[in-house]
């Protein structure tokens, strides 16, 4: 059982780019729901405006006065409850204002909780964390201050969140048993940890539970006679359903491994660490869907899920789910919206005019339901921007009218699927292939264009149509008006704003439905909501022949059978073979035009070199390799990169000049804040490895490796795993053997980070330069889930290959 505390503190963690959060209720109650009220002391931090809005209103009877803290720049705030003596909470009675009293202010289902206690107010222990559990404002929610308390966790019936999950079914000879009562029970203690009721098919599920205790579940009739109709289940171990990184990682694996892979976008269907019901940027080997409203054209914020719902209809073996807007309809308002990300994600070439590999032969893969009869068109978009240098695929026109650029779209109907593409002129009505669907379906398509050549269509992977486009010209950029009366289905070539030309490349993502954008200055361009249901879409850079599109479908239908054939050998084989994120050779011996490009994983995002003096003929690490000089700098891009998750493996050769300042090997970051996570060599102990890792409350948990001390001019492959929910441990290997194993039992806050860099530290939009790694680097890989010691050790052999 937890301790009284002196201190109790509730902490509200941002994970996306909420600017205020209203707060009308925040009580501290005992296990009887008896508010606690003799505290002496009530504080918070940061206040957006404490006269206006003060603490006091937390604590008031009225559900319409409120308290609103504003973030700034900061990752978080709390409220801090001080008593005389020690007290214990059972849990907190919350309650979200519906007002906006602030600006750009959004309910809870942006913010995760944690709860600490503290004796003396400056040492902080954990006692619960939880995941955006409320989903709506104005309405009271209890959540528990401590893992005992009777409402920790949450009940759930939908997706599985946090650490680990407990579920079945209720039923008795074989008849399943809706509306019953399930008690959850730790064995040891038989301490009642949960309670929920059976739904209508007998189910139950829950969450938040550590997978390395094991608990007892009972069922029981109240209606029924005594000593009749308990059901207990013994001795439970949780199964993980939190940060199930591997799992995927293998599907996606198996599903393809092409080194013209760009990007795919879709919803995790598995809970990814702490980010339950919300999109997620990322590209390469962890396909995730980046969701944006962008004012202007200006740096994208992200968008969360709270206007649209996940489907319980887990896809291709539980990667990805299907996303409703649930609001599809074809009706005035739109209280729904569809998803927009802006930024030139998709460029397979320079980001330079008449670019053919950006643009010239084009993949794209779509899985969806399709509309029901009476909904809204589902419009799924590539968007381009112009050859003419115009790069921004959403603006204003300066008359109040948002546009968004067109491109190769994907027209959904309750009937028939329409493939539109703009070609040599502004034209997109033009049908260029069509097939018909079923309602109701999880359905596969597959688009390849090859330019002035041929648009072939394929349905659930067999070829159903080739249309010839023989002269029809460039795909074509242009920039539609959404905002007036001319809907977005028509597609027309009328409300046109900016000027026609080519598309340069790729240049944004959307999905939407039939009806006007939902355009103004604060969210120009994003779509009206969809009809049916969005699964994902994918974007190759090269044209699939009639056997690639066939293996693409296999390894949707067939995801636990489906082969994978290496594009790389030697080294670089080793490596993909292990699905990374992201994989850098660095073996430049120039200034490369734009910057460092991934070998395999994400694609279309260039690392800037930082220093002049990086590119040189050194002793490679790698067979038929060379290496650069972080001496003189490193690499960084702070746009969209490479997300790793609560699980992964970070892997490097290195060979240092001097081991006896900081050197820090990777690191990402807030925009202009903190790492989330790095790997250095320590100063306190020259030559050694450590790995600081921020939690969910932005504090730093550093784990200081135990081996011998790195010695200079000597060439190392180093690589650190790090694993809080299988195994709970990070290891260290270096020149492909084990060489030290840590507890690692912290969720990594990575969610929120747009910057990453490799062979330094980097901070501001500069960036400032720091902490060089001294000495050369070469092969860097990132992995969202933990490369096994036979396979370490495999890449380390293959150096010389």
């Amino acid at each position: 059982m937890p301790a009284a505390a002196t201190y109790w503190r509730v902490r509200f963690n941002r994970i996306n780019a909420t600017r205020s959060y209203n707060i009308s209720t925040l009580y501290p109650c005992d296990s009887t729901l008896t508010k606690i009220t003799n505290h002496i002391a009530l504080t918070g931090t940061p206040l957006y405006n404490a006269v206006t809005y003060p603490l006091t209103n937390l604590l008031d009877a009225s559900t319409t006065t409120f308290t609103a803290f504003n973030w700034t720049s900061e990752t978080s705030f709390s409220v801090t409850f001080q008593y005389t003596n020690p007290v214990l909470i059972d849990h907190f009675l919350l309650n979200v204002s519906a007002a906006a009293a602030v600006g750009n202010s959004l309910e809870s289902v942006n913010v995760s909780f944690v709860v600490e206690t503290s004796s003396d107010g400056t040492s902080w222990v954990v006692q619960a964390s939880h995941d955006k559990v409320i989903g709506a404002a104005a309405v009271d929610y209890r959540f528990g201050a401590t893992s005992s308390s009777a409402y920790y966790p949450f009940p759930t019936r939908g997706i599985l969140s946090g650490t680990g999950g407990i579920y079945g079914i209720v039923s008795e000879d074989s008849v399943a048993l809706p509306n019953r009562p399930v008690y959850l029970f730790e064995r040891d203690s038989f301490f009642k940890v949960g309670y929920t009721t059976t739904d209508d098919s007998g189910g139950y599920g829950f969450d938040g539970l550590n997978i390395n205790t094991e608990f007892a579940v009972m069922s029981v009739d109240p209606s029924g006679p005594p000593y009749k109709n308990a059901i207990i289940w013994d001795r439970i171990s949780p199964i993980n359903t939190l940060g199930a990184q591997a799992p995927a990682d293998r599907f996606w694996a198996r599903r393809f491994r092409d080194p013209a892979f760009g990007i795919t976008f879709g919803y995790l269907a598995y809970s990814d660490g702490l980010t339950y019901n919300q999109l997620i940027p990322g590209q390469g080997g962890t396909p995730r869907i980046g969701v944006y409203e962008t004012a202007n054209g200006t740096s994208p914020s992200i968008t969360t899920l709270d206007s649209y719902s996940v489907s319980g209809t887990a896809v291709a073996a539980g990667a990805f789910n299907l996303l409703s807007t649930t609001r599809g309809q074809l009706a005035s308002g739109f209280s729904r919206v569809g998803i927009n990300l802006d930024g030139d994600f998709g460029i397979f070439g320079t980001n330079a005019a008449s670019q053919a590999t950006n643009y010239g032969a084009l993949t794209f893969e779509y899985v969806f339901i399709p509309p029901v009869t009476g909904e809204s068109d589902m419009f799924v978009t590539f968007t381009t921007n112009r050859d003419d240098g115009n790069y921004n695929n959403i603006s204003n026109s300066g008359t109040g009218y948002t546009c968004i650029a067109t491109g190769v779209t994907l027209q959904v109907t309750p009937t028939v699927v329409n493939v539109r593409i703009p070609l040599g002129s502004a034209n997109r009505t033009t049908v260029r292939a069509a097939r018909a669907v079923v309602q109701g379906s999880i359905t596969h398509i597959t688009v390849v264009y090859l330019q002035d050549t041929y648009i072939k269509l394929y349905y659930n992977g067999a070829l159903v149509q080739t249309t010839a486009i023989a002269g029809a010209g460039r795909l074509w950029s242009y920039q539609q008006n959404l905002s007036t009366a001319a809907a977005l289905e028509t597609y027309d070539n009328v409300a046109l704003y900016g000027t026609q030309t080519a598309a340069r490349a790729i240049a944004g993502f959307t999905v939407g439905g039939s009806g006007t954008s939902r355009g103004n200055n604060a969210q120009p361009g994003i779509p009206y909501g969809w009809g049916g249901q969005f699964g994902c879409a994918s974007l190759f850079g090269r044209a699939f022949s009639d056997a690639d599109v066939t293996n693409l479908y296999d390894s949707f239908i067939n995801p636990t059978t489906h082969v994978v054939l290496p594009t790389l050998s030697g080294y670089a084989g080793e490596v993909e073979a292990d699905n990374p994120v992201l994989y850098l050779r660095l073996n430049d011996l120039a200034a490369p035009n734009p910057g460092f490009r991934s070998v395999c994983g994400m694609r279309g995002i260039y690392f800037n070199p930082l220093g002049a003096n990086l590119y040189a003929q050194t002793p490679a690490f790698v067979a038929g390799q060379t290496a650069i000089k972080t001496s003189a700098g490193g690499l960084y891009t702070w746009y969209m990169p490479a997300q790793p998750g609560p699980v992964f493996t970070v892997e490097t050769f290195a060979r240092f000049t001097s081991v006896s300042v900081v050197q820090m090997l990777w690191g990402t970051y807030q925009f202009q804040s903190n790492p989330m996570g790095h790997i250095q060599i320590s100063t306190s102990t020259p030559g050694k490895i450590t790995l600081g890792v921020y939690d969910q409350s932005v504090q730093l948990f550093t784990l200081s490796f135990v081996h011998t001390a790195l010695s200079i001019n000597t060439n190392y492959h180093i690589a650190v795993t790090y694993d809080p929910w299988y195994t709970q441990t990070s290891n260290l290997y270096i020149n492909g053997a084990l060489v030290s194993s840590l507890p690692a039992t912290v969720v990594p806050n990575f969610y929120t980070n747009r910057q990453m860099s490799v062979g330094c530290y980097t901070t501001s939009t500069g960036p400032t330069v720091t902490q060089q790694v001294q000495g050369y680097m070469g092969e860097f890989a990132l992995y969202n889930a933990v490369v096994p010691a036979e396979r370490i050790a495999a890449h380390y052999a293959a150096r010389n290959n």
